[in-house]
């Protein structure tokens, strides 16, 4: 089916918006076995790979959202559209985007069609339904037909259209409302596969509409809870950041390793340090706990181990409790208490949080006296 939304009912452009609602920032998943001659779709892999004309984009799932005159053509049996349509004006395109603007201006077809008919058509893909009639609302002052709210996801993709479009400043004077809402950072976040993807959305939101103090956070979290080289996950995140965020992260987590195993080697010299069960207890825990974090045998880039969840769980050792004669030849005994055998004072020093990264690194002093 075919759906219309009508913006300029005198527009001269339509925008006809091909394989609308691609998916948005996707985690890889192991691939599965088929059969000879089955295709894959390269949208399983990278999500978002905006391309290099004006005319071609990529994007996400939608929302509820009021429509301007909508129409839908039912000629299919499919409730969902396969191509989306916006009758919009030229003239606001040409004064909203550059992209537009050269595509409606320059040496383009769609320049050649518009300046020969009067009309042209523009061809985009893969954008979200709700977040690209968004952009089209602010570009043709339409603020009464915009949201009071959106999503984290919704945000993400309207950033990603505007950063594609090249008009994040003209978006940011209605998004800052949004933005105050969904991007907030928690410190109570979940750390999980899924939750990981949410950071870097929130830290490709927190980049596009240059959110200093959120970029931070959020750089900070990724890099302490990682366990696996960081990706952009198909955004357009510069290669910077991403080539930044894993160093810092592969730094603190060598350091943390060094730490425990200078720790180790501090017990097996120092003779004086306890009594030799004490040391032996203590150095057994240590062995077992790195080999269970793999940290024995990882190297950069350090696949399953996180900065964060290696010192906090070197701090959360715990050994059982075991009983000590008071001398070798009295059956009194008492139970065995020092600060040589407690974790959390071993690695009192040790590092759990990761320093984030400073926006105006990558984006420059200009950009914040715009």
């Amino acid at each position: 089916m075919t759906e219309t939304h009508i913006l300029d009912p005198k527009g001269e452009v339509t925008i006809v918006l091909k394989t609308p609602n691609a998916p948005l920032a996707q985690i890889p998943r192991p691939p599965e076995t088929k059969p000879a001659g089955d295709a894959t779709s390269d949208m399983a892999s990278n999500v978002i790979s905006p391309s290099s004309s004006p005319d071609a984009a990529v994007a996400t799932p939608s929302a509820d959202l009021p429509s301007d005159l909508e129409i839908q053509d039912d000629n299919t049996s499919s409730d969902k559209a396969d191509e989306v349509r916006f009758i919009v004006s030229a003239s606001h395109l040409i004064l909203a985007s550059p992209v537009f603007r050269h595509a409606l201006t320059g040496e383009w077809i769609e320049s050649q069609e518009l300046r020969r008919q009067g009309t042209a058509e523009i061809e985009a893909s893969g954008w979200d339904t709700e977040a690209f009639l968004i952009l089209l609302r602010i570009i043709h002052c339409k603020p009464y037909d915009l949201p009071k709210e959106v999503s984290l996801e919704t945000l993400a993709k309207l950033a990603l259209i505007a950063d594609y479009y090249d008009c994040v400043k003209l978006v940011q004077w209605y998004a800052d409302a949004w933005i105050s809402k969904v991007l907030p950072f928690r410190a109570c976040f979940s750390i999980h596969e899924d939750g990981m993807r949410d950071m870097i959305i929130r830290l490709w939101v927190a980049w596009v509409f240059d959110v200093a103090e959120e970029f931070t956070s959020y750089s900070s979290y990724i890099m302490e809870n990682a366990k696996y080289p960081i990706t952009s996950l198909g955004l357009p995140i510069p290669a910077g950041i991403l080539e930044r965020l894993n160093r810092n992260r592969e730094l603190a987590i060598t350091y943390v390793l060094t730490n425990i195993e200078d720790k180790q080697s501090e017990i097996l010299r120092t003779k004086d340090r306890c009594t030799l069960a004490c040391r032996s207890m203590t150095l057994g825990a240590l062995s077992i706990f790195m080999h269970e974090k793999q940290a024995l045998t990882s190297a950069p880039p350090y696949a399953g181990i996180s900065m964060g969840d290696l010192s906090r769980s070197a701090r959360s050792l715990k050994l059982g409790k075991w009983r000590e004669y008071i001398e070798s030849d009295s059956p009194r005994f008492r139970w065995h208490e020092c600060n040589y055998s407690n974790f959390a004072m071993i690695f009192l020093r040790l590092p759990c949080t990761s320093k984030g990264l400073d926006i105006i690194n990558f984006k420059g002093w200009y950009v914040h006296l715009c």
